[in-house]
């Protein structure tokens, strides 16, 4: 359900880049990259479960969309990246605190290394300060998933920021922000990134 609302999302992101709008907006590149919370599990030998909460890193590079007039102050934003999730590390039950006077095992998260993820985003990108056509503050807000996966382990997807864009020549425009991010699968996993990007933008 997770994956086919966030696709109904996206394609309305496309359906509305149409003829009728064809000279509206801009299209770039971005890359990411930033720290997102995860979990590396161990069991001691009575079967107690612990958890070592950890920070990995992750990167991803993909395209935009922009939907609306570049001296808007309000558009529309449709992002599809492929972000890779760098390698849990083994947990340290001592480091951890625990009972050393049990025997502990885990699964070897090493050794699987990172993981690839396709993901897509939609949302609104609207002015805080400055001139859209120069150089402005921006907020931005965005609802979408990481949709594609080798392990099955999909996740609902939130970003939220502030950055700041610069337009040369009415045309190519850079763009950088700070998110605050948030997974969703069975529960809710925090992160940040830094995004930038560079657009191309239409009449």
């Amino acid at each position: 359900m997770r994956n086919f609302v966030t696709a109904s999302a996206v394609a309305s992101g496309f359906a509305l880049l149409t003829p009728t709008a064809a000279f509206a907006g801009g299209v770039g590149v971005t890359m990411g990259a930033g720290l997102h919370q995860d979990r590396a599990y161990y069991y001691r030998d009575d079967g107690a479960q612990g958890i070592d909460k950890q920070a990995p890193t992750n990167t991803g590079i993909g395209v935009e969309l922009l939907l609306g007039d570049r001296d808007d102050r309000i558009i529309g934003l449709v992002r599809g990246y492929v972000s890779h999730d760098g390698a849990l590390t083994n947990p340290d039950p001592a480091s951890l605190g625990e009972d050393m006077s049990y025997d502990y095992i885990y699964p070897d998260v090493e050794s699987m290394g990172g993981r690839n993820v396709g993901a897509a985003a939609v949302g609104i990108q609207w002015s805080l300060w400055g001139d859209p056509a120069g150089f402005q503050v921006i907020a931005n807000s965005l609802i979408g998933s990481g949709f594609w996966t080798l392990d099955n382990l999909e996740y609902a997807l939130f970003q939220a920021g502030v950055g700041a864009t610069y337009t040369m020549n009415e045309r190519f425009q850079l763009m950088g922000s700070l998110d605050a991010t948030s997974r969703f699968r069975k529960r809710f996993d925090f992160g940040a990134d830094v995004w930038v990007s560079a657009r191309y933008m239409f009449d």
